[in-house]
């Protein structure tokens, strides 16, 4: 929420990044978009956890691949990273069905300056790589469409059925 961002130094800054980043991704992605949340991080090689993941929906192989997660009105994830001394780090983003069944995958460094902006759904599951040396520092914020956004905080039953009428796709329009 942007009163904990500016409750921290360089907050104010943070969310100006992140309202910059919703207009990038409004318009390159031609949809009508507004910010779910947003959070600065800092993994360090002592701090940092990782694991696959879509940041709209949980791998189950139990339920027969991916289902809704606590987020699943997130369409677009934005990570821009400001890290000047960071070895190691870098996102490793598959393409494809998931951890079950990758199809390939490509890892993106964490340099200083580098943006990140990709569809939040299974198709684009993400971890991050050990940290060698150094803090690994971004701003990441998520989006979702204004038409999902009153769906906010409302039972997951009635977020499926709103999200399995609104989308081509139960997740994302990758």
């Amino acid at each position: 929420t942007h009163e904990t961002f500016e409750a921290h130094p360089g907050g104010s800054l943070a969310i100006e990044v992140m309202d910059r980043l919703l207009g990038f991704v409004r318009d390159n992605c031609n949809e009508a978009l507004v910010r779910d949340m947003g959070v600065m991080t800092r993994l360090t090689s002592t701090s940092h956890q990782s694991w696959a993941h879509a940041d709209n929906c949980t791998w189950a192989p139990a339920h027969g691949g991916y289902i809704m997660n606590h987020t699943p009105l997130r369409t677009h994830t934005a990570m821009l990273y400001i890290s000047d001394d960071c070895e190691g780090g870098e996102l490793n983003v598959g393409i494809g069905p998931g951890p079950g069944g990758q199809l390939s995958s490509m890892d993106i460094s964490c340099d200083n300056g580098t943006l990140v902006v990709l569809p939040s759904s299974e198709s684009f599951h993400h971890s991050v790589k050990n940290i060698k040396r150094g803090s690994r520092y971004a701003v990441i914020t998520w989006y979702m469409r204004d038409i999902d956004e009153a769906m906010y905080g409302k039972p997951m039953q009635e977020v499926q059925k709103h999200l399995m009428r609104t989308r081509d796709t139960l997740w994302c329009n990758a």
